[in-house]
C-alpha cells in the first residue's frame, strides 16, 4: 500500500481521499462499580473552563455565591446552544454551591501573593498607573519589625490616592474648610480608611483617601504630608472633625495656623454617653447639664460664653457631682475654642457645625457598595473606593436649566433667592437706610416688630454681614439684602469680591480640562512651568519625625479620682469594660502627674502592657484581624416537663442613634402618660371579639379634658387686642392681608392658579385667613394642615366652616351651618358615593361630639367637570355660606370658567368676594344627596377604625387615635 501512494504521487495522477475515524468503546458490561448514564453527571469534575470564569469573575470583584452561580449559569446558556444544553443535574457545569465556593477561596489565594496582600495591591497600582498616570499614589508595605520598643512607624501599612479630579475640587473648595474622618470594618483587618472631604456648592465630595495601620498622630501626619506635598497650595484655614487628639494634633502640625473645629454631633453624643453611664452619677440631671453646656456652645459672642460657664460652675449641679466637674474641666472647658460657636463666627459656611455629609458618606461606601463584602482584603476594598465609589460621586453634575438672571448659580442658591424675593413682594421697603455704599440699616418687616437690622455688604477682605437671626442659619443672604437690592436697584455684584467671587456661589464648569481651574491660585497650580507634580503612581517615602514627648498638662487641684476596683478586690477574671474603665481612670490621673520621671515609668508600663496584648490578638503578618463576631449559641437542657408555646412578646422599640435638642424634645414627647381614676359615661362598642365581663373598663371622663384655643400663626398675632376705631380696624386689617399674602402667595402659588392647576394649602388657608379677617369670624377657617395631625381647635357648639384635605389630592368643604347637634354638611364637588377615612377623623377631631351616633350629611351640589378644581369649589362654598349664615340653595351653580380669574383678581384687591353664578345651570350636574350614620366610642369620641378590629382582644382597651 505504501509503494502504491508513493508510485500515485510520483505520477501526478488524481488520487482521491478519505479520512475516517475509528472509535473503540468497551462494551456496558465492562463499566462496574460506578455509576453510567444520566447519574454519571452527578460525579464529574468541574469544567476547565467554568473553573478559569470563577477567576475571572473573582479577580472583577465577585464575592458571593449566589451572584456568581447567576452569572455562571448565564456562561453555560451562552456557549451552548438550546439544543446541546446540559441537565441541571449535570455538576460539571452546574456545580454545588460548595464547590463554587472552594473554587472561589482558591481563586482568592491565588490572587493573595502574601498573607497581607501587599504584593496584589502593588500589582494593583501598577495597572492604576497605567489607566490612570495623573493619578497620586503613595504606598509603603508592610515590613519587618526588627524590636519590639521600634517606635519608629517607617515599617507600618501606609496607603495614599488622589484623583486629578480630587485635585481641583480640594484647591477650589478646600482652602477654606475641610473634613476628615475615618471608619472602620471596611476589610478583614483592623484599618481605619480615612477620607478627606470638602463641601461643594452642590454636595459633599471625597478629595483623598489614605488607609494607615496605626491611628496615631505621627501615622495620620504622614498621610496628610503626602497630601500636602501633592497640592503645595492647599492650606484650609478651617478643618472640622471628631473629638480625636490624634486627628487634631496631626492637622495642627501639618497645616500650621488651621483651626480645627469639633463636630457638634459628635459633641454631643459625647455628652448623652458620659452622662447616660450611671457610674458616672448624673442620669438624673442629664437634661440639666445638657441645656447649661449648650448655653455654652451656642453662644455667639465671648462674653456670653463666659458667663455661660461661670454659670455652669456656680450651680448646684456642678457643687454636687464632683465627678463632673473634673470630667468637664479636664476635657471639654479647655478646648472652647473648637466647640463653642462665638469662635467660628469669622468663616463662610456659617451653618455647617456637624461632619454630617462626612458621615453620609462612610455610610454610602460601607453600605451601598461594600455590602456583603466589608471581609474582603486590602485590594478589593481599595479596587471597590477607587472604581466605583469615587467615580459614582463625583458624576453628579447639576443640571443648568436656571433662570437667565442667575445663570451659572448653584439650585439651592437659586431657590434660596427666589423664595425670598416672592416674599418681598408686596412689603414696604420705606424701612431701609443708607448709612454709607456698603452699611444699610434695615426696619423689621413685622409691623408688630421695631427691630432694626444693620445689613453690611462686604469688601475685599471681609465677609458681608448681618444682624438678623437668619444670617446665621445659612451661607447665603438673608432676605433683608434682597430688599436692598430691590430698593437701590442693586445686583450680586454689589457684595464684596471675598463673597461675590466665592466658589460656592457658582457653578463648577467641568466641561474641558481648562475649565477646573477657575481661580488664580489653580490657574498657577496647573501649569506646568510652575510647580512640578509628579506624575509617578507611586510616590517616594518622605522622612518625618514627630516629638513623641509628653507635653506638660495643667495642674488641677482639687481632684480625687477613685478606682473603681479595689486592690484587695481583683478578681481571677474581669470583663473588657472593666479595663477600659481602668483606663479612664489612668488617663484622668495623667492631668495629675508633673514628674517627668513618673510619666517616663507610667510610658514604659503601658508600652509593655500594649506589646503583650499584641500578641494575643489574631494577626496577619503584624496586621491585627477584625474578631469574627459570632452569636452566642444556646444550647436547650433537656427537661421532662410539657413543652408550652410562647406567648408572643411585643418588640422593644431600638432607640436611634439621634442625640441633640430637638431629638431630646421628641423623646420627652413620647414619654407622656395619662393617668385618670375617675369614672365617666360608657359608650357601646361594636366588635366581632367577646368582651370577658371580668375585663376591666376604663374611660377617660369628659370632666377633665380642658381645651384652650391659642391662635399660632403668625397672621393671626397680628389681630391681637381689641381696636375700637373703626378706621384703624380696616387698616390694620389691609395690612395683615398683605402680610399674610407675602408669606404665603408666591410665584409658584399664582401659577398654579393661572396655570389651571390644583391649589395648594398655602392658597386654602390664605383664602380662610383672609375670610376671617374681612367678615370677623374667629370660629373654624384654621390651617388645612391641621388636619393632617388632628390638630384642629375644637367646635362642639358653634357653628363653623372649614376647608378640608381628605387625604386623596382632594378639596373639600365641610359645616354646621343649620344643623342640628351631632350633624355636619358635606360641599364636595367630586362625590363618589363614600366618605374618605382621612375625612371621617378630621371631622370627629373637630366636633367631638358628645352622641352615640354622628351624621354626615352629603349634599346634592355641582358637580366639576374636571380634576383639578375641587379647591376653587371648596373655597367658592365656603364663601356663600359664611355669606348667608346658613345653607345656601343646592341649585346654585358657579361658572366654572371664571372661577379661577375671580380668585385672581380677589388676591390682588386683598379681598374675597361672593364667585360668579351661571347663567346656564343645565350644563352642570349635581350629585346625589347621601347620609352616613357613624358610631362613636371612647373618650376621644373617634369613630371604631379598621385598624381597631384587626387588633386581637383589645376591644377598645386602648383607641388608636388617642392611645387611651
Amino acid at each position: 500500500m505504501s509503494k502504491k501512494l508513493r508510485s500515485a504521487l510520483a505520477t501526478n495522477r488524481n488520487i482521491s481521499m478519505c479520512r475516517k475515524y475509528i472509535l473503540l468503546l468497551p462494551d456496558i458490561s465492562s463499566h462496574k462499580d460506578h455509576a453510567i448514564g444520566d447519574e454519571a453527571g452527578l460525579n464529574q469534575p468541574l469544567s476547565k473552563d467554568i473553573i478559569k470564569k470563577i477567576d475571572e469573575l473573582v479577580r472583577k470583584g465577585v464575592n458571593s455565591v449566589p451572584e456568581m452561580r447567576r452569572l455562571l449559569d448565564a456562561y453555560v446558556h451562552m456557549e451552548f446552544n438550546s439544543l446541546n444544553l446540559p441537565q441541571k443535574a449535570n455538576k460539571r457545569f452546574f456545580p454545588r454551591n460548595e464547590t463554587i465556593a472552594n473554587h472561589m477561596q482558591k481563586a482568592r489565594n491565588n490572587l493573595r501573593r502574601s498573607m497581607i496582600d501587599q504584593e496584589c495591591l502593588r500589582d494593583k497600582i501598577n495597572e492604576w498607573k497605567i489607566y490612570c498616570p495623573d493619578a497620586k499614589i503613595h504606598f509603603r508595605p508592610k515590613g519587618k519589625i526588627y524590636s519590639d520598643n521600634d517606635l519608629n512607624l517607617e515599617n507600618s501599612l501606609l496607603f495614599v490616592y488622589q484623583d486629578v479630579w480630587q485635585q481641583k475640587l480640594l484647591y477650589r473648595y478646600g482652602n477654606e474648610l475641610a473634613f476628615l474622618d475615618a471608619t472602620y470594618r471596611t476589610t478583614r483587618y483592623a484599618l481605619p480608611l480615612f477620607f478627606l472631604v470638602v463641601k461643594t456648592n452642590i454636595d459633599y465630595q471625597v478629595v483623598a483617601i489614605f488607609v494607615c495601620e496605626n491611628e496615631t498622630t505621627e501615622a495620620i501626619a504622614k498621610a496628610l504630608m503626602c497630601i500636602k506635598e501633592w497640592n503645595p497650595l492647599f492650606q484650609p484655614r478651617f478643618f472640622m472633625t471628631d473629638y480625636s487628639n490624634e486627628e487634631i494634633n496631626a492637622l495642627e502640625y501639618v497645616f500650621p495656623g488651621c483651626k480645627v473645629f469639633i463636630c457638634d454631633f459628635h459633641r454631643e453624643q459625647a455628652w448623652e454617653r458620659w452622662l447616660s453611664k450611671t457610674i458616672n452619677g448624673c442620669c438624673l440631671v442629664k437634661d440639666q447639664v445638657k441645656k447649661m453646656l449648650r448655653d455654652i456652645a451656642h453662644a455667639k459672642t465671648e462674653d456670653i460664653c463666659q458667663k455661660a460657664v461661670q454659670g455652669l460652675q456656680e450651680s448646684q449641679v456642678w457643687k454636687i457631682h464632683q465627678k463632673l466637674a473634673e470630667y468637664l474641666t479636664n476635657t471639654w472647658l479647655p478646648i472652647q475654642k473648637r466647640w463653642v460657636f462665638a469662635y467660628r463666627q469669622d468663616r463662610l459656611l456659617l451653618n455647617v457645625n456637624t461632619n454630617n455629609g462626612t458621615e453620609r458618606q462612610h455610610q454610602s461606601f460601607k453600605y451601598s457598595f461594600l455590602e456583603k463584602r466589608k471581609n474582603s482584603s486590602i485590594t478589593a476594598m481599595l479596587s471597590i473606593c477607587i472604581e466605583e465609589f469615587l467615580p459614582h460621586k463625583f458624576d453628579k453634575k447639576y443640571n443648568a436649566k436656571i433662570p437667565p438672571y442667575l445663570i451659572d448659580r448653584p439650585r439651592p442658591l437659586v431657590k434660596h433667592c427666589m423664595h425670598l424675593i416672592d416674599t418681598l413682594k408686596g412689603l414696604d421697603l420705606q424701612g431701609i437706610n443708607a448709612v454709607t455704599d456698603k452699611i444699610y440699616n434695615v426696619a423689621s418687616f413685622d409691623s408688630n416688630s421695631r427691630e432694626i437690622y444693620k445689613c453690611y455688604l462686604g469688601g475685599d477682605k471681609h465677609l458681608p454681614s448681618c444682624s438678623c437671626p437668619a444670617w446665621f442659619s445659612s451661607p447665603y443672604p438673608c432676605k433683608h439684602f434682597f430688599a436692598i437690592f430691590i430698593k437701590e436697584n442693586l445686583s450680586w455684584s454689589a457684595f464684596g469680591s471675598l463673597y461675590r467671587n466665592s466658589p460656592y456661589f457658582s457653578l463648577d464648569l467641568l466641561t474641558d480640562e481648562n475649565s477646573h481651574a477657575t481661580s488664580v491660585v489653580c490657574q498657577d497650580f496647573f501649569h506646568p512651568n510652575n510647580v512640578g507634580i509628579q506624575n509617578n503612581a507611586v510616590g517616594h517615602e518622605t522622612q518625618l519625625s514627630i516629638p513623641l514627648e509628653p507635653q506638660p498638662f495643667p495642674n488641677v487641684q482639687g481632684m480625687n479620682f477613685k478606682s473603681t476596683i479595689a486592690p484587695n478586690k481583683i478578681q481571677s477574671s474581669h470583663s473588657i469594660i472593666t479595663c477600659r474603665e481602668l483606663l479612664s481612670e489612668i488617663t484622668q490621673m495623667s492631668y495629675l502627674c508633673n514628674s517627668q520621671k513618673n510619666v517616663d515609668l507610667l510610658f514604659e508600663g503601658l508600652y509593655k502592657l500594649k506589646t503583650d496584648l499584641v500578641k494575643s490578638i489574631t494577626s496577619e503578618n503584624g496586621i491585627l484581624l477584625r474578631p469574627d463576631n459570632k452569636p452566642d449559641t444556646w444550647r436547650k437542657t433537656e427537661i421532662n416537663s410539657t413543652r408550652l408555646c410562647h406567648l408572643p412578646i411585643r418588640r422593644k422599640r431600638k432607640m436611634t442613634k439621634r442625640v441633640g435638642v430637638k431629638y431630646d424634645v421628641y423623646k420627652a414627647a413620647s414619654d407622656m402618660s395619662v393617668v385618670t381614676k375617675k369614672v365617666s359615661l360608657l359608650s357601646e362598642i361594636i366588635t366581632n371579639h367577646s368582651i370577658n365581663e371580668s375585663c376591666d373598663i376604663f374611660t377617660v371622663p369628659i370632666d377633665s379634658i380642658k381645651t384652650d384655643e391659642k391662635l399660632s400663626d403668625d397672621s393671626n398675632e397680628l389681630l391681637e387686642g381689641n381696636i375700637k376705631d373703626d378706621g384703624n380696624h380696616i387698616q390694620r386689617t389691609v395690612q395683615s392681608v398683605q402680610y399674610l399674602k407675602s408669606s404665603l402667595i408666591g410665584n409658584l402659588e399664582m401659577n398654579k392658579i393661572e396655570n389651571g392647576e390644583m391649589l395648594n394649602d398655602k392658597v386654602i388657608h390664605y383664602c380662610q385667613q383672609v375670610m376671617s379677617m374681612q367678615l370677623d369670624i374667629d370660629v373654624g377657617l384654621q390651617d388645612p394642615i391641621k388636619g393632617q395631625v388632628l390638630a384642629f381647635n375644637i367646635h362642639p357648639n358653634t357653628p363653623f366652616v372649614q376647608v378640608l384635605h381628605d387625604g386623596n389630592l382632594h378639596w373639600i368643604c365641610v359645616t354646621t351651618y343649620g344643623c342640628a347637634a351631632g350633624e355636619i354638611y358635606i360641599f364636595d364637588s367630586l362625590f363618589h358615593g363614600a366618605v374618605s377615612f382621612d375625612t371621617k377623623r378630621q371631622i370627629c377631631s373637630i366636633l367631638q361630639c358628645d352622641k352615640k351616633y354622628l351624621m354626615i350629611k352629603v349634599l346634592p351640589i355641582q358637580q366639576q367637570t374636571n380634576g383639578v378644581d375641587c379647591g376653587l369649589y371648596a373655597i367658592a362654598w365656603a364663601r356663600q355660606i359664611l355669606e348667608v349664615k346658613g345653607i345656601p340653595s343646592t341649585s346654585l351653580m358657579f361658572e366654572e370658567s371664571e372661577m379661577r380669574k375671580h380668585l385672581l383678581m380677589c388676591i390682588l384687591k386683598n379681598r374675597l368676594d361672593v364667585f360668579p353664578t351661571t347663567i346656564n345651570p343645565a350644563m352642570f350636574k349635581k350629585c346625589a344627596a347621601k347620609d352616613f350614620r357613624i358610631r362613636l366610642h371612647c373618650s376621644c369620641r373617634m369613630f371604631w377604625t379598621h385598624k381597631d378590629e384587626n387588633i386581637f382582644s383589645r376591644q377598645m382597651a386602648q383607641c388608636f387615635t388617642c392611645k387611651e
